[in-house]
C-alpha cells in the first residue's frame, strides 16, 4: 500500500508525520481507491468464508435463477409482468426476506446503476449499498451508505466489498480509512 512505500522511503522523517500526511491526502482524494488494481481475483473460498450475515455484499444475481427466483415477493416497474428472463427497465424487486433490489434491469439482470436495501444490512449498520452492476453482479466502484449518515466508497468484486475503502461524513470530513476483505 502507498503508506508503506512512503514510510520506507522516509526513514529519517517522523513516521507519525508521514502517516498524518497520508491520511490527510486520503481525506481529500479517492485516488487510493480508484487507482487500486487487485493483484488477484476474489476467490469463491474467500467470499464464502466468515459469517454471511456480517458481509458487506449484494449476493443476488439474476431474477430467473435460484436463490433469487425463489425469494421474489413482488416486482414493480414498467415491465413487471411476464417472463423473468425478459424483465427490462427500471424495476423495484421486493423479496420475501424484506430486502429490496432497485435499478436498471436487462434480460432479468441488473445492468448499470442499482442498489440493495434490507434488514440484513441494517443489522450491521448499513442503510443501503449502491454501485454499478454487470450481468447482475455488483462490480467495480460502489458506495456503502451507513445508518449514521456516513458513506464508504470502495471496490466490489463478485458482489463483495473488497479492497481499500474510504468513509466520509456528508460534509466530506474523513470518517474511515480501511480495507475490506471479501465483504
Amino acid at each position: 500500500m502507498a503508506i508503506t512505500v512512503e514510510v520506507e522511503e522516509n526513514n529519517n522523517v517522523d513516521q507519525g508525520h508521514v502517516i498524518r500526511s497520508w491520511i490527510h491526502r486520503m481525506s481529500r482524494s479517492l485516488d487510493f481507491i480508484y487507482n487500486f488494481q487487485p493483484t488477484e481475483e476474489l476467490s469463491v473460498t474467500e467470499a464464502l468464508s466468515g459469517n454471511p450475515k456480517l458481509k458487506v455484499c449484494d449476493p443476488y444475481g439474476v431474477l430467473y435463477e435460484p436463490p433469487l427466483k425463489n425469494k421474489i415477493q413482488s416486482i414493480e416497474g414498467p415491465s413487471s409482468v411476464g417472463d423473468l428472463e425478459k424483465m427490462c427497465g427500471v424495476l423495484d424487486v421486493q423479496l420475501k426476506t424484506g430486502e429490496e433490489l432497485t435499478g436498471s434491469w436487462r434480460h432479468g439482470a441488473r445492468e448499470g446503476n442499482g442498489a440493495l436495501y434490507g434488514p440484513r444490512l441494517e443489522q450491521i449498520g448499513i442503510h443501503h449499498i449502491s454501485g454499478h452492476y454487470v450481468d447482475g453482479i455488483l462490480s467495480g466502484s460502489g458506495k456503502v451508505h451507513m445508518l449514521n449518515s456516513t458513506v464508504r466508497e470502495g471496490c466490489f468484486q463478485n458482489g463483495y466489498l473488497h479492497g481499500p475503502v474510504r468513509g466520509a461524513h456528508l460534509n466530506s470530513e474523513l470518517d474511515y480509512v480501511g480495507w475490506y476483505k471479501a465483504g
